[in-house]
């Protein structure tokens, strides 16, 4: 993670991410664990804050919730407020999604120290896909001059086999990335 980036966008405890300008993403409160977590899955902060991020990510410590109403085996519950996704066996909150603000302006609730935001990459994509723009989860690199792109599932060796394929081997020309 490049800490100046991380000094730079860091303003009063919110650090900001733009997904290729298309998705603005703020984080609010993240521990060290929360954010090194962040930078990993979305890459290194904006160096400058937002003015109105699309996702808004607040950490608790705890997320108290009454009314709870569970579904299925009890690893999701909602309210009138939201719907809510539980640690597995153990019924204890984990994050509140808010599925209507999807698309628009929304803002997910996060127990603080999870590893990862709960549906994060999906509530980005079906961002970005309200803004005429396709996810894609592919691999490019330049060989020769001429740029190519192999979409596939995460883990399927796409930039490995266009190694293979084309006979060359990996430099700062490739590439694997989400939009």
């Amino acid at each position: 993670m490049d800490r100046l980036n991380t000094e730079v966008s860091e303003h009063f405890g919110r650090v900001d991410f733009d997904i290729h300008g298309v998705v603005g993403i703020r984080l609010i409160d993240p521990s060290p664990s929360d954010l090194a977590a962040a930078c990993k899955l979305l890459g290194s902060p904006s160096k400058l804050l937002l003015t109105s991020p699309d996702i808004i990510v607040r950490f608790v410590d705890k997320l108290p919730v009454r009314g709870i109403r569970f579904l299925g085996t009890g690893q999701d519950a909602f309210t009138d407020d939201g719907f809510f996704l539980l640690q597995e066996g153990t019924r204890r909150v984990q994050a509140r999604i808010p599925f209507d603000g999807i698309g628009g302006s929304c803002e997910i609730v996060c127990r603080s120290g999870l590893g990862s935001v709960p549906l994060l990459i999906p509530i980005i994509s079906l961002t970005a896909a309200k803004r005429g723009r396709i996810p894609l989860h592919a691999s490019a690199v330049v060989h020769r001059g001429v740029g190519i792109l192999m979409a596939g599932w995460a883990h399927c060796g796409k930039l490995p086999r266009s190694w293979d394929s084309l006979q060359w081997r990996p430099s700062m020309s490739a590439k694997n990335g989400f939009f």
